[in-house]
């Protein structure tokens, strides 16, 4: 492994229809990375659904909803972080959160999944209109939707982000991981070899205690024996588990600072 490592960076080339891509650098520092962003122009989508719901006492209910969703896809090695739109003449965004999104939308039983894409976020809440006569489908609710449409521009734009380090940043992150799984299982084996100390000698403490005949001091040696052995248990499958982690974090190192 080398002791000396080169800083390179990458060519990124982004070959993604209606999609920009900008590189950040973030403060200085031991962890520090590059965070690249990219955006994508997505159409603001605005549904709007209707019931009919029997009233047992006689009559219908009459119901609608409606609300403002922009459709995304998923980016292999990016994740979707905020949704811009213009909302009343003036750039808005909100955070789009994490995974199912706003996939799962839903209000009163109507339920709005994504159109045009394979994940949505929702602009602000829903409206909703719910009435006794059937004028309200057809005299209040689609005058709610023409008002709905008049706050937010007609397209809106969905950053994606990713973080990029650099090989020697990787290497230094990787031998740090490799030195905390190394630390740990020294720690363990010192407990194991203590346990294994103490059993001995219980065992001999117990073998004294029959000869001389005390009958009551050899159940408690023996209590103490069978706690001590069950912890030996336990701590050798940690110590089992810790080596396996070592190998692969020795794995990774070897890959990140191979270059």
């Amino acid at each position: 492994m080398n002791k000396t490592w080169t800083k390179r960076l990458g060519a990124i080339l982004a070959i993604l229809f209606g999609a920009s891509l900008l590189a950040v650098a973030s403060p200085a520092g031991p962890a520090a990375a590059t965070t690249e962003t990219m955006t994508v122009q997505s159409a603001v989508r605005f549904e709007y659904k209707t019931k009919e719901t029997p009233i047992p006492s006689g009559g219908t209910s009459y119901y609608c909803a409606l609300g403002a969703f922009v459709s995304f896809n998923e980016i292999a090695g990016w994740t979707p972080d905020t949704v811009t739109v213009d909302y009343f003449g003036k750039p808005w965004s909100k955070p789009i959160g994490a995974a199912p999104y706003a996939d799962g939308a839903a209000i009163n039983g109507l339920v709005f999944p994504p159109v045009g894409g394979s994940h949505q976020t929702q602009l602000g809440d829903f409206s909703y209109g719910q009435g006794g006569s059937p004028s309200l489908l057809t005299d209040t609710c689609p005058p709610m939707l023409t008002r709905l449409k008049s706050f937010y521009a007609a397209t809106a734009t969905i950053t994606y982000t990713r973080e990029v380090v650099d090989v020697s940043q990787k290497c230094a992150k990787a031998q740090a991981e490799f030195e905390k799984t190394v630390a740990n299982v020294r720690t363990i084996q010192r407990k194991v070899t203590s346990l294994n100390k103490q059993i001995k000698q219980l065992n001999q403490d117990i073998e004294k205690a029959e000869k001389a005949g005390r009958t009551s001091q050899v159940r408690s040696l023996t209590k103490q024996l069978n706690n001590k052995q069950e912890s030996l248990s336990n701590k050798r499958d940690k110590l089992r588990e810790a080596k396996r982690d070592r190998a692969k974090a020795s794995s990774a190192a070897a890959k990140a600072c191979r270059d």
